[in-house]
Order: C-alpha cells, then structure tokens, then sequence
C-alpha cells in the first residue's frame, strides 16, 4: 500500500480506507507502536486497525512524504484577444515534478476555476497541488488585450508628412504599425513619406497585435516658396509687412529652424532690426506651409 501525505502530517491524523483507528510500527515484529503526534517521514511503516485491545494483521505501508511545494512564479501575463484558464499555465514556473496547477478567483477561494472558464481582465490566484499538498497562493495579473481594429479617423496631411508625424491618441504603451494592404506583414517604416492612399493600420499593444485598420490619407500640395530679394533696404520704423516678397498668406519667423517647425511666429506689425535675417513661409488654406 503507498500512502502519499503533507509534510508535517502526523500519524494520529490519518485516515485509511476510513479508518482513523490506527496504530503504527516500525517494523513487522516491533511491540512498540508510535506515538499519535509523531511526524511521518518518507519510508515503510506497518499499521493495524484496531478496536479495543484487538489489532487486525499488520499491513505494510510505503509512505511519500511530500515536502512544502514551492510558490509559483508569474509576471504579468498578456492574453490577446480571448483565452481560457488553461492558457495561464504556461505562464507559470516553478512547477514540481508531478504538480498539478489550479488557478482561483480569490485569495479565499477553495474552489478551483475549470480549465475551459473564459478569461477578463483582473487578478487570479493560482497553486500548484501533489494530492492533498498544495503551495501557497500566488497572485497574478491577467490582462486581456483587445486584438478588434483600431479606430482611426481619415487622415488629411500636408504634402511630406511621414507615418512618425501622425499622432493617435491613445493610452501609454501602445504603438501602431503601418501595412500597405490588410494581408501584408511587411511593416511599414515610420520615416516613410506619406501619399494619398489607403494604408492598413494596426495596434500593438503589450505584445498583442491586433486586426487592421483601413485608414484614408489625403496629402495636400504645399505651396511654392516665397520668392523676392534677399536684401532689401526700408526706411526707420517698417514693420515685418513691409518686407517685399511674393506669396499670398505669408507666416514669418526669426530663426530658419522655427520656420521649419512653425514655432513662435512673428506678428505682421512688429518693427524690423537692422542687419537681422527674417524667414518666411507661405500658408495655404489647409495650414499647409511652403
């Protein structure tokens, strides 16, 4: 007979085939039994029932004591789309040899979670078991990330916009991927000048990466350089206006690199500065600059 037990299990405290009336001997001819608050440890013990004064014929039993299962071990796990309970397991380690792993609801719970029982978002808790002997709890975050298209709006550029200027409003840590068909894998690089055209867009997010998204770009021409000479003399107290220069909504700045970025514009009345380099660029009706 093989008896599996906990550690720390006494002898007084089990129960065979119903029966809790037991004695225990270390050997086939001992007279002595053992004391009910001995500890059991791995090995061969011979045990009678007994009732009263009178004791059944012993029986040998092989006893495995199960020694404290460790903790498991667990991160954050990431399910895309839907999963299950039993897609949890791989996400653990520290298994022992022979463990089976059972996941919970709750630090309380006693009641173990079927495997086939669909996941959400939150926080289980998950043993590993050898027989009666179970680990402590460990509990674990289960995030579950939607893999649905994202939802982009029709994207209306000016002629050079590439896929880095895009800005998409959405939560920390989720990036975009860009696919010239719904059915390519091959990514498009963010440095890539935008054209009209319909691209496919996908979200990754915490390793999920989900359906596309058919995204409509429309590029604006940007206008013409302002053109008109390079020096120019004006009399005291001219203004940014006064400059002489061809272009239909003139935006002006004081360094090339705001001109570039269209940061701090100048007001059209403001005085000009001897010997001073101005910048200027021409706006068309869709905030397109030359």
């Amino acid at each position: 007979t093989n008896l599996v037990v906990c550690s720390n299990t006494t002898l007084g405290s089990v129960v065979i085939d119903g029966l809790s009336n037991l004695k225990w001997y270390t050997s086939m001819t001992s007279t002595t039994p053992l004391a009910n608050q001995a500890i059991l440890t791995s090995g061969v013990y011979y045990i009678t029932p007994f009732v009263n004064a009178c004791e059944a014929p012993r029986v040998a039993v092989n006893v495995e004591v199960i020694v404290d299962l460790p903790q498991l071990q667990a991160s954050v796990i990431n399910i895309c789309g839907t999963g299950t309970v039993a897609d949890l397991n791989a996400h653990v380690t520290g298994v022992v040899n022979g463990a089976q792993v059972e996941w919970y609801v709750s630090a309380t719970a006693t009641t173990p979670l079927l495997s086939n029982e669909v996941l959400y978002t939150g926080t289980y808790y998950a043993v590993q078991r050898i027989s009666e002997c179970e680990s402590v709890k460990r509990a674990v975050a289960v995030r579950v990330n939607s893999v649905s298209a994202p939802i982009i709006n029709a994207q209306q550029v000016c002629k050079g916009t590439t896929i880095a200027d895009i800005e998409i409003t959405s939560p920390s840590g989720v990036t975009y991927q860009w696919y010239s068909s719904p059915s390519s894998t091959q990514i498009i690089d963010s440095s890539t000048e935008l054209l009209s055209n319909t691209y496919y867009v996908r979200r990754l997010q915490n390793g999920c990466l989900s359906e596309p998204a058919a995204v409509q770009v429309i590029v604006i021409n940007t206008p013409a350089t302002p053109t008109g000479e390079i020096h120019q003399v004006l009399e005291q107290g001219s203004t940014i206006e006064d400059i002489i220069i061809n272009g239909s909504n003139l935006v002006w700045y004081a360094s090339e690199e705001d001109a570039i970025n269209g940061n701090n514009p100048l007001e059209p009345f403001m005085p000009l500065s001897d010997g001073i380099t101005y910048y200027a660029v021409d706006m068309n009706a869709s905030g397109c600059a030359s």
